[in-house]
């Protein structure tokens, strides 16, 4: 169950009490209802996200830009973008990649080649002014299966997530 917390558009999830990632609740909705404990997640951006994916997953490997804030998380801490962009390693594949942090476009061109065919690539706040542009972002995933969740109470917050085909 998912319960509203008193940060702005933030939720609870009511079976471990964590702060959810900030992803619009359709698709923290959504994600409730898949069987998170046998996926491995690949997370740019780390956060209150990271610790609720590393309960609610069965690996979760997080890349922070921010030397502090990656400490304070228990992230990985790369600041400059070539070791950020390309954390996965080689032969490492995962069911989820979250692009949420730092140098967007560049995550998603490096980051979708390590998505387990199947898989899904999650997006956060696409089509918002200040990050890439989702024609950008649609080109880069074309022949991937969309779904846009939209946040009821935000007029330009989204999150797609990409599924892998």
């Amino acid at each position: 169950m998912i319960q509203e917390a008193l940060l702005t558009w933030r939720y609870i999830d009511t079976e471990s009490n964590l702060i959810m990632p900030w992803y619009a609740k359709s698709c923290l909705e959504w994600l409730k209802q898949q069987d998170l404990k046998s996926w491995h997640v690949f997370e740019y951006g780390a956060g209150y996200s990271t610790i609720w994916w590393r309960l609610n997953s069965g690996l979760t490997k997080s890349i922070e830009h921010n030397d502090s804030w990656a400490k304070a998380m228990g992230a990985e801490s790369h600041p400059d973008q070539e070791n950020y962009v390309k954390s996965t390693k080689a032969g490492e594949f995962y069911d989820c990649i979250i692009v949420d942090g730092e140098w967007r476009e560049e995550c998603v061109v490096f980051a979708r080649n390590y998505v387990k065919h199947g898989g899904y690539l999650i997006f956060d706040n696409y089509g918002q002014p200040e990050f890439t542009p989702v024609e950008i972002i649609d080109a880069l995933l074309q022949g991937w299966e969309k779904q846009v969740f939209r946040q009821y109470n935000h007029t330009n917050w989204s999150t797609a997530v990409f599924k892998r085909p």
